[in-house]
This record gives C-alpha cells, structure tokens and sequence, in this order.
C-alpha cells in the first residue's frame, strides 16, 4: 500500500514535482526579499512562485474535472478568505485591549488576507486553463 500522495508515488512525477516545489519557494522567497509592499515586480515574482507552487501539486492531474473543481473552490474561496479577513481584523479591533488575543486575530487576519489576494487568484488561473486545455484535448481524442 503507498502512503504518498499521487503526485509523489512515481518516480517521474516526484522528480518534477520536487524540483517544481522547490522553484516555487525560490520565486516566493525571491519575491519576499524584493518586496512586496507596493512593489508590483515583487508581487509578480511571488504570484509565479506560488503558481509554481501549485503546478507542483496539479501537475499530473489528467482530467478536466479536476481542473475544473480548482476553478470552481479557488473563485468561491477569493470571497470566502476576505470575509474572514474582515471579519478578524474587527475582531482584532474589538480585543485591542487583551495583547494576546489581538495579535492571534491579527495574524488570522494577515492570514486570510494573503489567502485571498495571492493564492485564489492564481487557483483560478491554473483551475480555468487546465479545464479548459484537457476539456480541448480529450474532446480532439474522441472526435478521432
């Protein structure tokens, strides 16, 4: 019985996806260090590492179905992930006065707001191009 997920269990599939995996942190860890706080090539560096990232994950899936689930969870999740970002950081507000319980709230909040804005969006992107790209291919196949 293999314990390791599917996109680690052949050898061909590990191989890329370590290698895919580890580009991914660099970018991410690239982006970090130039900078993200109003710095349009940092954030752009950090989107590619984390789309990167993803395909390192994806990458072996062979259905537009799958593709198809990623687009649908990453849209509903952008909306999801801000209303919790809201949600914490008011809540953060309302508990400034315990220091705690607001720095918890506020890493929450910090938490759901990189969610939103750096890793659904690019969720969406993967998720739109794989559906489509496999819905394309296997439409060719059996039309031949």
């Amino acid at each position: 019985m293999n314990l390791l997920p599917k996109f680690l269990s052949d050898p061909k599939n590990r191989k890329s996806a370590i290698i895919l995996f580890s580009v991914g942190l660099l970018l991410i860890a690239a982006g970090l260090i130039y900078g993200i706080n109003n710095n349009l090539p940092g954030i752009g560096i950090c989107y590619a590492g984390i789309v990167v990232l993803m395909l390192a994950f994806v990458r072996h899936w062979q259905s537009a179905k799958r593709y198809l689930s990623l687009f649908i969870i990453s849209l509903i999740s952008f909306p999801v992930f801000a209303i919790l970002h809201n949600l914490f950081d008011g809540l953060a507000l309302i508990a400034k006065e315990n220091a705690i319980l607001f720095e918890v709230l506020n890493f929450l909040s910090a938490l759901w707001f990189i969610l939103a804005v750096l890793v659904s969006p690019p969720g969406v992107a993967i998720g739109l191009a794989g559906s489509l790209f496999y819905y394309i291919k296997n439409r060719e196949i059996t039309e031949v």
